[in-house]
């Protein structure tokens, strides 16, 4: 991010278990890829949120998204997410980290505990990231676990302006 913006993209698709309403579904990440397509390249992108989705452990071919680091089995939202990444040059930021289940699970309900909520880069901005973890001790609500990510950026030096010198008349 040399002289761009920072573009954070918050987002919330609909619900995994609404299978009636995949038409919906398949047209948000339709639109999503295309607000990050119109993002211009230097800017620094982050897409954030409840994504909905399990990616799993699985990346063969994918080693440019999928770091690795994950917990439970892929399902139809969460290789929505993976083609979502692919196809947009983005990295699954908390694959890259290794970190305990209590540091992944984002969702817990019933005894059932996930991840569902993700951070993605630009692949050539991952090496910004330096963790994405999440806070077990803080409570969103009584389900939720905030999802946090460490980055690293330089920010430009500020320049400094120059004042034409003040004549001191006064003083001759």
């Amino acid at each position: 991010m040399k002289d761009g913006c920072w573009i954070i993209i918050s987002v919330y698709p609909p619900q995994t278990e609404c299978s009636d309403r995949e038409e919906e579904k398949d047209e948000f990440y339709m639109t999503l890829g295309d607000v990050i397509r119109s993002v211009p390249e230097g800017d620094f992108l982050t897409v954030a949120g409840d994504l909905n989705g399990h990616v799993g452990t699985e990346r063969r071919g994918l080693e440019r998204v999928h770091g690795r680091r994950r917990i439970g089995c892929k399902n139809e939202d969460g290789e929505r997410i993976i083609d979502l990444a692919v196809s947009n040059d983005l990295a699954i930021c908390s694959t890259f980290f290794a970190k305990r289940k209590s540091q992944k699970v984002t969702y817990s309900s019933q005894g059932r505990r996930t991840e569902i909520d993700y951070i993605l880069v630009r692949r050539q901005a991952l090496k910004t990231v330096k963790d994405v973890k999440v806070l077990p001790g803080e409570d969103v609500t009584t389900q939720r676990k905030p999802l946090v990510a460490d980055l690293n950026i330089t920010l430009p030096p500020k320049r400094k302006v120059k004042m034409e010198r003040r004549i001191r008349w006064w003083k001759l």
